[in-house]
């Protein structure tokens, strides 16, 4: 693994960057390692030999260290400096070891050991492209507000009949969702535009108004330049060329949360789920990993989630279709490839919100007694189908495939899930 990501280099003549201690090198030995500090417990330390060390001779970068442990003694009983034929592999301070060489692929690193290991590598972003720039989001209250409702499951039923993540087609809407949405018309299937949906405000004025106007700047065909001008005519739109098309009115998220929901919402959803069952069905996790392939491409994972014995590598999706499975299966077997050395815990989910009714296909694959309750069959006031299904990857690896609306089940799903 280590030689197929990027790593970050330490040297202790570099004070910008301390591994969290220091003894004197040659200015040009630049130490490649993978990770400052881990349990002393996962290292062979009876295979090392040893050379006690006053404490004197060794400072320690306390608030660099503390990112990676919480109970670094505040003063060491025992320092020793662990070699092995004259070469220095690492430092031992009380039950921490401070490694100076690369331990994966080392005999000094214990087989037993080597999962939690690539872990602790993956938490402390040793595996982390710090070239990536994190975007920058200012949420509003509104937003806010409506993700905290959407945890509610008396706004999904409503939420369940989003058409394009955007619009309901529907005469009312719940109190509680209202406030979320603009009644709108939406104008589509222009002969002209016929890619394109347009939605404008639902006229109040029973006169006749001018309400769309479509103008082309550039005169690219034989056509007027002058696409469209509809007028409101009581329940019907006018214009000259279109002729007369009825009314469709239709409730549109507000502007804020429309990009908010197609952008960044699910991810949101999923990761507060990870946060609620943290320390119960998963040990730890992360979110909005940003690596690199061993061709030097950028990688993104959406979540890392780590349990007693495996890792799963998670892909979160507003609607997941079979296209985006079989991208993100492509994804698996690339990290399959660059984590061979924990090939036995590897595990793989992609979470939807809704679900493309073209994954009804796999609703057959499934054992009865393997679907958990609730899945692949309409679910009483939701209409969207949630399914659940998986599908291989390669001869050894499967990948879970899911959708779920509600947020109290998308935790126990995820529970049973991760259970396994």
């Amino acid at each position: 693994m280590y030689n197929k990501m990027n790593f970050c280099r330490f040297t202790s003549k570099i004070p910008r960057n301390p591994i969290g201690c220091g003894f004197e090198v040659d200015e040009d030995q630049a130490i490649l390692i993978e990770i400052p500090i881990l349990p002393a417990s996962y290292v062979n330390i009876e295979d090392l030999d040893s050379e006690d060390l006053e404490s004197g001779l060794v400072w320690f970068n306390k608030k660099r260290i503390s990112y990676y442990c919480n109970t670094f003694p505040e003063i060491p009983a025992a320092i020793s400096l662990k070699t092995c034929k004259h070469e220095n592999i690492g430092l031992l301070v009380d039950n921490y070891f401070f490694p100076l060489k690369p331990m994966l692929n080392s005999r000094f690193l214990k087989p037993e050991y080597k999962f939690d290991y690539i872990w602790l590598c993956i938490k402390y972003k040793v595996l982390y492209n710090f070239d990536h720039k994190k975007k920058k989001s200012n949420i509003s209250e509104l937003v806010k507000e409506f993700f905290l409702s959407s945890k509610d499951d008396q706004l999904v039923s409503d939420i369940s009949r989003l058409q394009d993540n955007l619009y309901i087609e529907s005469d009312i809407l719940s109190d509680q969702c209202t406030k979320y949405f603009d009644r709108m018309l939406i104008i589509e299937d222009l002969k002209k535009l016929h890619t394109y949906k347009f939605y404008i405000d639902e006229p109040t004025d029973t006169n006749e108004s001018t309400v769309l106007g479509i103008y082309q700047k550039v005169k690219l065909d034989e056509d007027y330049q002058l696409k469209y001008l509809f007028e409101s005519h009581g329940k019907k739109l006018h214009d000259k060329q279109e002729g007369a098309i009825e009314k469709k009115s239709v409730w549109v998220l507000k502007p804020k949360i429309a990009q908010f929901f197609i952008s960044n919402f699910f991810e949101q959803f999923l990761f507060s789920a990870l946060s609620d069952i943290k320390g119960s069905a998963i040990e730890d996790y992360v979110e909005n990993y940003h690596a690199q392939w061993s061709n030097s491409k950028d990688c993104e994972l959406d979540a890392i989630v780590k349990t007693s014995n495996n890792i799963y590598y998670v892909e979160a999706k507003t609607t997941l279709s079979v296209r985006l499975i079989n991208e993100y299966i492509t994804k698996c077997k690339k990290i399959i490839r660059d984590f061979e050395e924990i090939d036995g815990h590897l595990r793989f989910l992609i979470v939807g919100y809704f679900s493309n009714p073209e994954l009804n296909v796999f609703s057959q694959t499934v054992k009865k007694e393997d679907l958990p309750e609730g899945y692949n069959k309409k679910r009483t006031d939701l209409h969207n189908i949630p399914y659940c299904f998986k599908v291989p990857i390669d001869n050894t690896h499967d990948l879970i495939c899911f959708t779920e609306l509600s947020y109290a089940k998308l935790k126990s799903t995820l529970t049973d899930v991760f259970k396994e």
